[in-house]
């Protein structure tokens, strides 16, 4: 009898151990599945609190050998000594990875918040008192006024290095939190597009890292994101956006691609990226080395600028907010920054036809309200295009008292038929002109 007991009881603690053991592995894995998958929606403010700022790593103060620098985590403010570390010890076939803000270019130049929005002056205090709406029309163009004058590289090595590290057969990519698009509420921004022109601008191209894929939507990733959220490839940089982290983007290009490099380099700017990159490439069996590049620190923002810079954009957007103060028409200066120093310069992305005079130029009279088909009659045509469907058209105008035509942004309606409606207002703005519409690439 009590050995029955002792039996049955014996078997009950062996099955409750089973039974305990199976419960741990289902908790492991769903851990795991959440780290790869969930976490992707959580926003990169609200992890700020898993990778504190009080954690250090070693810091690089010198160029490092083969035999110093084991894989790991490192921080240091001079990206020579880790490229040159890259130089003399990755191999064709290797892989650099670059964060791109603060690593490669600095922040948009913005003298009005420095000036204005910091010391809460009267200017500012106008603006502040704006609808959302208003004042979203000086962000959308502050952000989309990049350029060389306002961006500058970090470290004026940077070109030459990249170009130095190609040459040597190791891929050079970009990995980015920017998103792809933007969509602003009054304009859609292609900001791939622009960061990447930028960054060709300022000597510094990817393209050549994987030139048999030179675009590539993460589809596998984008389940819970918003269109302007979804990760996207192009000429060599990951636009991973807020909602995915980069090391599972990098990971998702990798498999896409059907590579996994030997020994890679990771360079960013916050910890919770160098330390997730690092754990998982590791976890792939990829020899990882990972910097915390912190020179947004160690040197001021507006050292990389001179005076007479500053001063000059603190000019120009005070104007552009006195002009939203006034309601006055700021198309002017989305055209001179926007339209005409991006778009210009990619017309073979707009146009279609960037280096030929337009072989169709269709004029209209301004008595009425003209219908043209801009795949038919003008199929050169740069349009942009408004989330409600207003779009603004270039056009030229003339008079006797003008030597030669000039260019003006007006607003147009685009029908689903693909006919273009000139806007009442439109046309007030060009009464006493004669006028066609602009397909020249020069303008």
């Amino acid at each position: 009898m009590y050995l029955l007991f002792y039996i049955i009881t014996i078997k009950i603690i062996l099955l409750f151990r089973c039974v305990m053991k199976s419960i741990v592995s289902l908790m492991v894995y769903v851990i795991c599945f959440l780290y790869t998958h969930i976490n992707v929606a959580v926003s990169s403010d609200d992890m700020d609190s898993c990778f504190p700022e009080s954690r250090t790593y070693p810091v690089l103060t010198s160029i490092p050998s083969a035999k110093s620098l084991v894989p790991g985590i490192y921080e240091t403010d001079d990206i020579g000594l880790i490229l040159t570390y890259a130089v003399e010890n990755l191999v064709e076939g290797d892989l650099v990875i670059f964060d791109i803000d603060d690593v490669l270019i600095t922040h948009r130049l913005d003298p009005f918040y420095m000036t204005h929005t910091k010391n809460k002056t009267p200017l500012f205090e106008r603006f502040d008192a704006l609808e959302e709406s208003v004042k979203n029309l000086y962000f959308f163009y502050l952000h989309t006024s990049h350029s060389p004058s306002v961006i500058s590289l970090m470290d004026e090595r940077l070109p030459s290095m990249v170009i130095l590290l190609q040459s040597k057969g190791i891929k050079c990519i970009g990995n980015t939190a920017l998103r792809a698009i933007r969509y602003g509420s009054v304009y859609t921004f292609d900001d791939a597009e622009a960061r990447i022109k930028l960054l060709k601008d300022l000597g510094i191209s990817f393209s050549s890292a994987f030139p048999e894929c030179e675009s590539w939507k993460f589809e596998s990733l984008t389940g819970s994101c918003k269109p302007e959220e979804q990760p996207f490839f192009k000429d060599g940089i990951v636009f991973s956006g807020k909602t995915i982290p980069k090391h599972l983007t990098q990971h998702e290009l990798f498999k896409m691609l059907g590579i996994i490099p030997k020994k890679l380099i990771f360079i960013d700017d916050l910890r919770r990226n160098v330390t997730r990159m690092q754990d998982y490439m590791t976890a792939l069996g990829i020899e990882c080395y990972s910097f915390l590049y912190f020179k947004k620190r160690s040197r001021d923002m507006l050292s990389y600028f001179p005076d007479s810079k500053y001063a000059s954009e603190l000019c120009l957007l005070e104007r552009f907010v006195e002009k939203l103060l006034d309601n006055a028409f700021i198309g002017e200066d989305f055209e001179q920054i926007y339209y005409k120093e991006f778009l210009k310069a990619n017309t073979e992305v707009i146009s279609g036809n960037p280096k030929d005079e337009p072989t169709t130029c269709a004029s209209a009279s301004i008595d009425g309200l003209p219908k043209l088909s801009p795949v038919e009659v003008i199929p050169s045509l740069r349009l942009v295009r408004t989330p409600d469907n207003v779009t603004y058209a270039p056009i030229e105008i003339w008079d006797e008292s003008m030597e030669e035509p000039g260019v003006r942004w007006i607003k147009v309606i685009v029908a689903e038929d693909g006919e273009i409606t000139l806007l009442p207002d439109s046309l007030d703005k060009i009464a006493g002109y004669n006028w066609q519409w602009c397909t020249r690439t020069d303008k």
